[in-house]
């Protein structure tokens, strides 16, 4: 007959943390989780400025170049030399003629210039007149 006491009084402790934690929590309103949707863009990351691989237009010095996007971030503007300024090379005019190009100032070819010596003889050839050139 002695754990009959103290059964009662585990009873009793556990009836009286029911009704504490119930009168505790009378007032307090439901937890309720209210997401919103977001938009997200999948390529771009916030804080970035571009998506790697993207390529713009820009100009250095008058010339046009390019500015490539890299690890989220636009690089500066470079151009794309095909020779060195002042360069000139031989070139095909005409299925008959040779010419002369020049590298400008930006680095790229100009367009193909006929030898004035040749042009002449060329305009007088056969080949010449049969392809109307």
């Amino acid at each position: 007959m002695e754990s009959q006491p103290i059964i009662l009084a585990i009873v009793f402790i556990l009836v009286a943390a029911a009704l504490t934690y119930m009168v505790m929590n009378i007032n307090k309103p439901p937890v309720t989780y209210d997401f919103k949707p977001v938009n997200v863009s999948i390529s771009t990351t916030p804080g970035l400025e571009c998506t790697s691989g993207q390529e713009k237009r820009c100009t250095l010095s008058g010339c046009i170049g390019a500015r490539k996007c890299s690890s989220g971030y636009w690089a500066e503007c470079s151009l794309e030399r095909q020779c060195s300024s002042g360069e000139s090379r031989v070139c095909e005019y005409s299925s008959c003629s040779d010419g002369t190009q020049g590298c400008d100032e930006c680095g790229r070819w100009e367009p193909c210039k006929p030898f004035a010596s040749q042009n002449a003889s060329c305009n007088a050839s056969a080949a010449c007149n049969s392809s109307g050139v």
